[in-house]
């Protein structure tokens, strides 16, 4: 079997192989870019593998049309997909003018064999059971590489703008990004000087699809809002952090940032402990709530809101990695828990207020029946008054004995009503006839 055969069958073996690998890691939220990626890199390996097997001029021409594919369409959608992942919105219009040029300069690879647009002209020899074919390029392939030079700069311009100047963007998948970027300039350029009977095309694709592979890993665990969508159920403005098992800062939604300003100050895979701010707000949280997962609410005021926080773990593929913060507005809450509060604090002091009422009126009503005894008996009445006096002056001696005190169970509460009640012990005088009562002289044995 010929070299370029086996050299081209490996490669659309290891893209198929990893094409299969990106459905097994397929998630809903992925960009449609990524998946095309996917679909056509395996596409255009196949074109090179028919080139390579071609026996006649007719077969090799097919092949090469699939394999045109990726000049034509696949650097474009990696040029799409390096925006989305810059998180850089290009207009639609863009996007629809660059898939109709492409279509339009697939149209002119489709004349290759049959006009001189293209390729001004193409024949082919057999050496040794070996097809070799001639080219002459035309001018709309000179298009062609303008074509592809304009979107290799779109896409390295990017991620050369998302390094220097966006917080919001991982570098790890930035430079996972830009390295096969490089890989398929060189590849597609140069593969002529490093290796004259071989193209690397397909070898630059087949090592983007490897890296994207990692940037797949990677992106389900930057994408915040996705990852908070899988973890939590329920709608709502609410906010969400993330960090890793590391405290290494992975992003946040907008509803976050505004809550906490210093996010936007902070750039993704940044240590927490860089910014002393959100280091002394959010490490506290996180350490209580590894302590002891119970504690995973807390309040944050901040103007005339108040938020709660909610630590929970970040999971990914089932595991453990990292840390999120959950965050929603519950002021409404705290503003019905305090005015609850402030109904039962008024309630408090309303009962308060009528029990010192009663008790003012029971005093007055003991005083009032006292002063009745006194006005019917006028020799006894001072020594009812006097009595409190004397009652009390008797507990005060009393209670200095501890002991005596305990058990016979003698509490304040009994002390105070003894002393109150102490005016009454003649109270039974009431029933008592005013002849007998106010009798000056002595009394009979019947009175």
């Amino acid at each position: 079997m010929a070299t370029d055969v086996i050299f081209y069958g490996s490669i659309f073996i290891v893209s198929i192989l990893l094409s299969c690998i990106y459905v097994l890691l397929w998630h809903k939220h992925f960009s449609v870019h990524f998946s095309i990626i996917y679909v056509l890199i395996p596409i255009v390996n196949l074109g090179f593998l028919f080139r390579a097997y071609s026996q006649t001029l007719e077969e090799y021409i097919v092949g090469l049309k699939i394999s045109y594919l990726g000049g034509c369409f696949l650097i474009s959608f990696i040029t799409l997909y390096i925006y989305d992942m810059c998180r850089i919105r290009l207009p639609k219009l863009l996007i629809l003018a660059m898939f109709g040029w492409d279509v339009v300069m697939y149209l002119m690879v489709l004349t290759i064999g049959r006009g001189k647009i293209f390729y001004r002209s193409i024949s082919a020899d057999t050496v040794v059971d070996r097809l070799v074919v001639h080219k002459i390029y035309g001018p709309m392939h000179t298009v062609f590489y303008l074509t592809l030079i304009a979107y290799l700069i779109m896409g390295l311009g990017a991620i050369v703008y998302s390094i220097v100047g966006k917080r919001d963007v991982s570098r790890r998948i930035l430079w996972l990004l830009f390295i096969p970027e490089l890989v398929c300039m060189v590849s597609f350029f140069g593969g002529k000087l490093i290796s004259p009977d071989l193209e690397l095309a397909p070898v630059g694709y087949v090592f983007a699809q490897a890296m994207y592979l990692l940037v797949a890993h990677f992106v389900c665990l930057y994408d915040v809002e996705d990852m908070a969508i899988d973890s939590l159920s329920g709608t709502g403005e609410t906010g969400f952090i993330s960090f890793d098992l590391h405290f290494n800062y992975l992003g946040c939604n907008d509803s976050a940032s505004e809550v906490f300003s210093e996010l936007r100050e902070i750039t993704v895979d940044e240590s927490l402990r860089t910014n002393r701010v959100l280091y002394e707000q959010f490490r506290p949280w996180i350490d209580s709530f590894c302590e002891d997962e119970t504690k995973d609410k807390y309040y944050y005021a901040k103007a005339d809101k108040i938020y709660l926080v909610d630590v929970n773990h970040l999971f990914h593929n089932g595991a453990k990695a990292g840390y999120q913060l959950v965050i929603s507005d519950d002021t409404k809450n705290q503003q019905y828990i305090a005015l609850l509060d402030r109904y039962n604090s008024d309630l408090e002091k309303e009962v308060e207020r009528k029990t010192e009422d009663l008790v003012r009126m029971h005093n007055n009503l003991i005083r009032s029946m006292a002063k009745l005894v006194e006005s019917r008996d006028n020799s006894t009445g001072g020594h009812i008054i006097r009595t409190s006096d004397v009652v009390e002056i008797l507990l005060d001696e009393i209670k200095k004995d501890a002991a005596f005190v305990a058990e016979n169970g003698i509490t304040e509460e009994f002390c105070k009503n003894l002393i109150k009640a102490a005016p009454l012990h003649d109270i039974g005088k009431i029933a008592v006839d005013d002849e007998i009562l106010r009798k000056p002289g002595r009394f009979t044995e019947e009175e």
